[in-house]
């Protein structure tokens, strides 16, 4: 997982489940109704003009409410508060605006208590039992300040800040809908996210604004019903939290035991010499698999844990649990003699005791956890959901079974979709653009020559598999060929080698299973799940050393194209957004109009045609045997679908590369590989796997428009040739403006997705037209100020603060500030030299919610100094890590120059970039390189390594004051 899937998981963390709907289909969106409590809260528009209506709206919905909450009651011009046979009604009483007013309705049976809090500029009503708290404010639009209303709902907030479950509902007038242009949206959602609170949904509840908002903390499942209904010009919002437990059913846990001492043992007493004397790889590796089965089948066994040893929590231990024990049965004698007090003050020592106890055993395998997972952003994300307890639940491809008339079928029917996608898709071309592969560049004169391997490469190579991988088909786990491998990797060097010599791949390390994994939509639909192989551990020591033969070949000889970033040593996602918004500015600069065009590719992995790859394969010099070991790797597939514990019919594959596997990404890399090197006028191509972006250029808005619908026409052609996909729907357009155009871009033009012959009754599509486009997890613009990127960023830093307001009882400061830089400053720095160089309020805006995490993180108050808070925290502002990651870009990509070595310490090593706009100028290309020389004048790092100048110039930062980094960045005023 790199920083961009970990982005990812953090944007889809999300506090409940959205859905819009009708009233009379809100309950199918209910579950179960008897577990949750039930709120309904509407912007009224005057209770006594609209209450009728509303509640025969309510009526239509068939839900049995337990909380009403009604805002802009208007009560000062009545104070009449209508009666709702079954409910308890509250009011405020402090209305000093007509419109003011906020009304609860509660059930009856519940019960809790409500207050109205002292609260300036808006109203409000607080409601409480045990665990939940629920707090129903109505701000009015009047109120333009909205300081003195964020102070006291924070305290309003901390008042009930205990309750395991806080909601905060109502009309704020603040628009918190995504991409908004409300300036107080960022303070107000900053604020609620120091407390801890998300919010439930951004769905718009007037006109196209989410102004009545649901911020919510809380652990128990929710879901947020937004009704589309016109009682009045608000939407109302239905709220089911699960707070309400259900019926335990017993639970029989089983798992299988291995014993590994027992199997490493065996291992090593067992002869394996017969396997060294058969030359052929297929007899000689079943052979192996059917040994480390039997070994592993007489050292593991299903063992039935009973409920009473069940680890609940990995850091209970069985001393913890005795204590709980015990002060369950105290417990209950005192229940029995309630008037003892010697048992009760022995009682209340022991229950301290005992949670005295469980906190610390909690932090302290919380702590562990943390440190283990230091510097790697995959394994932080994965400790801090389980201590935050914001572990989504998996989305389980249960629901596959139930496609057909029985799982059986479903399942079989499951696999052999997995198993024709990429035929079908293919069948869909017209034979008559197929043609054979012919390549414009010539083929190399050197040929791939797979060396032999010996066992020391073979242990080197079994040491990279992961231990906690899941096991293939031969149920051989990664772990126990480890433990193993000095004993092992005689046997599998020599299968190997058998394969090598031969051009032969066991057909055992053809066999995959494969792991449904949802991706969006219905459950209940295939197309929505990503098929995901899992292989043998034992193939994919084969696989690797393939791999690593592959790629070193391709790279020396120069054969992968420079504009291809996938799956390349040394180059990231980071170089491809940096060298197409280069591109770009530059193009922008001179005066060009731009379009970008970002192509999505369906199914692209299943898709791939494999006579065509190895005819690829085959120019590019993978000749002789080692082409027939490709060869015999690509056919013959075959894969059998998993779902709990159903498996399907085994399907032989006759199409595309296996998700999953280590060749498939080279594999996939050289089948693209010419499409990067098409000849395309005035046209850049950007290509990260399977992710291709486009940048066309040109004088005028016509000329561009042209060049464009030519150059999709040009790669249309490719693809179907390829017989690769596009999926026009997802295929987004930008339009890029220079700087200062006095020319708009035209606003009804068109682009079409060409694959017919005949233009004058052309009815392919039309590309989609956006303002913005996620390119590798980077948010870029029409208009390059990067705001819509920015405010991605503060969501997810947002979301952090709601992690750490959890995390941070977890661990001590050192670790959090370890967690800190291993998660919030990376998402914070990636591409920050592409995007930090925007205008300096569109900076801050970012900085202040860096901020706010740290306030969280440290318990500091929401008004502590700033420059005392990044003293204490010891950690760069966003600005200061602007030129960090800038500086250290730059000097990653200069060559060291003797001649400029020996020049005194001022003179500038990097030539200034000569721009002719504000928008060039702001960008990295001319700010880094004067950002760097004016750093060098002052510490002299040219001559330095990468890591003495990263130690050095961060040093140097955290000297710097607030004027001194702002003299450092005057460049980009």
């Amino acid at each position: 997982m790199n920083i961009n899937e970990v982005s990812h998981a953090i944007d889809n963390v999300s506090i409940a489940d959205t859905y819009t709907c009708t009233p009379d289909k809100c309950l199918n969106f209910a579950g179960q109704c008897g577990l949750s409590a039930r709120i309904i809260h509407i912007n009224i528009r005057s209770i006594k003009k609209n209450l009728d209506q509303f509640v025969t709206m309510i009526t239509e919905t068939k839900v049995d409410f337990d909380f009403i909450v009604l805002t802009e009651c208007w009560l000062q011009v009545s104070g009449y508060i209508p009666i709702l046979p079954g409910y308890t009604s509250h009011s405020t009483k402090n209305n000093p605006i007509k419109n003011d007013g906020v009304v609860i309705y509660i059930k009856n049976s519940i019960n809790c208590t409500t207050h109205e809090p002292l609260i300036l500029d808006a109203n409000c009503l607080v409601t409480c039992d045990n665990n939940t708290a629920i707090i129903s404010v109505y701000r009015s639009p009047s109120y333009l300040n909205p300081e003195k209303f964020y102070s006291s709902l924070s305290a309003i907030i901390t008042s009930v800040n205990s309750k395991n479950n806080i909601m905060l509902v109502g009309d704020i007038n603040i628009d918190i809908k995504p991409g908004n242009s409300d300036r107080h949206s960022d303070d107000y959602l900053t604020l609620a996210a120091t407390h801890g609170l998300l919010p439930a949904h951004s769905l718009p509840t007037r006109l196209n604004n989410c102004l009545d908002h649901v911020m919510m903390k809380t652990k128990s499942p929710c879901r947020i019903i937004v009704l589309d209904t016109q009682v009045t010009d608000h939407l109302p919002i239905v709220i089911f939290l699960d707070i309400y437990k259900s019926a335990r059913t017993p639970s029989k846990t089983t798992r299988l035991q291995y014993d590994y001492e027992a199997i490493k043992t065996d291992i090593s007493n067992h002869d394996f010499t017969s396997i060294l004397n058969i030359t052929d790889p297929d007899t000689a590796t079943n052979l192996l698999i059917v040994d480390l089965q039997t070994i592993i089948t007489k050292g593991s066994k299903i063992i039935r844990i009973p409920n009473r040893k069940t680890v609940i929590k990995p850091w209970m231990t069985p001393g913890l649990i005795r204590c709980l024990r015990n002060r369950d049965r105290m417990h209950r004698r005192l229940r029995m003699s309630p008037n003892d007090t010697i048992l009760k003050t022995s009682y209340t020592r022991y229950r301290n005791f005992c949670n005295s106890l469980l906190k610390k055993l909690k932090r302290a395998y919380e702590k562990a956890e943390l440190l283990k997972a230091n510097n790697n952003p995959k394994a932080t994300w994965k400790v801090i959901k389980s201590i935050t307890h914001s572990n989504q639940q998996t989305n389980s491809p249960k629901a596959l079974l139930q496609c057909s008339s029985n799982p059986i079928q479903s399942i079989n029917n499951v696999n052999k979709y997995f198993v024709n996608i990429g035929r079908d898709l293919a069948s869909k071309f017209d034979p008559k653009d197929q043609s054979a592969f012919t390549s414009s560049s010539p083929s190399p004169i050197n040929s791939l020559a797979i060396p032999l391997v010996d066992e020391s490469l073979v242990i080197s190579t079994i040491y990279r598999l992961r231990s906690d991988c899941a096991v293939g088909w031969d149920n051989i786990p990664a772990l126990i060929i480890k433990q193993s491998s000095t004993v092992l990797a005689p046997s599998i060097a020599h299968i190997c080698n058998c394969s090598i010599t031969s051009g032969i791949f066991p057909k055992a390390f053809k066999r995959a299973v494969v792991n449904p994994v949802y991706k969006s939509g219905p459950k209940d639909d295939v197309s929505n799940y990503r098929p995901i192989s899992v292989l043998t551990s034992l193939s994919k020591i084969l696989e690797r050393i393939l791999n690593t033969s592959l790629t070193k070949f391709l790279f020396k000889n120069k054969l992968i194209a420079n504009n291809q970033y996938g799956f390349r040593s040394g180059v990231s996602t980071e170089d491809a957004v940096s060298d197409f918004t280069n591109a770009l500015v530059d193009r922008l600069d001179n005066r060009f109009r731009c379009y970008g065009v970002f192509l999505d590719l369906t199914k692209a992995f299943d898709t791939v045609s494999i006579s065509r790859l190895l005819a690829k394969m085959e120019h590019m010099g993978v000749r002789g045997v080692a082409l027939n070991i490709f060869k015999d790797y690509l056919s013959g597939r075959s894969q059998c679908v998993k779902i709990d514990s159903i498996f399907s019919d085994e399907e032989f594959i006759g199409f595309g590369i296996p998700q999953g596997s280590i060749l498939g990404p080279t594999l996939f890399q050289i089948y693209i590989n010419d499409l990067c090197q098409l000849s395309l006028t005035q046209c850049d191509i950007f290509t990260y796997a399977d992710d291709t972006a486009l940048l066309l250029y040109d004088k005028s808005w016509d000329q561009v428009k042209h060049r464009t619908e030519l150059t999709i026409r040009t790669v249309m052609k490719w693809l179907s040739t390829n017989l690769l996909t596009l999926n026009v729907s997802k295929t987004k357009v930008i339009q890029f403006l220079p700087p200062n155009s006095p020319i708009p871009p035209p606003d009804s033009i068109k682009l079409r997705a060409h694959i017919c012959h005949d233009a004058m009754l052309c009815k392919c599509s039309y590309l989609t037209m956006v303002s913005s486009i996620k390119y590798l997890g980077v948010h870029i613009d029409e208009k390059l100020d990067w705001r819509v990127h920015t405010d991605t960023l503060c969501s997810r830093l947002r979301k952090l603060m709601y992690l750490f307001k959890e995390l941070r009882h977890a661990a001590d400061l050192e670790t959090a500030t370890l967690v800190y830089r291993s998660l919030c400053e990376t998402i914070i720095t990636y591409c920050i030299p592409v995007w930090g160089g925007t205008f300096k309020t569109v900076m801050l805006r970012v900085e202040r919610a860096q901020r706010a995490v740290l306030k969280v993180m440290h318990f500091r108050r929401r008004d502590y100094p700033t420059a005392q808070l990044y003293s204490d925290a010891q950690v760069l502002t966003v600005r200061k890590l602007y030129v960090l990651r800038s500086v250290l870009r730059r000097h990653s990509m200069m060559p060291l120059d003797r001649n400029l070595t020996s020049r005194r310490i001022g003179f500038p090593v990097c030539e200034s970039v000569q721009c002719r706009s504000a928008l060039a100028r702001r960008h990295y290309c001319a700010q880094s390189s004067l950002i760097y020389n004016k750093i060098n004048k002052k510490l002299a790092i040219y001559k330095l390594t990468i890591h003495k100048v990263k130690q050095s110039l961060k040093t140097w930062l955290m000297s710097l004051s607030y004027e001194d980094t702002e003299q450092i960045l005057e460049v980009l005023l």
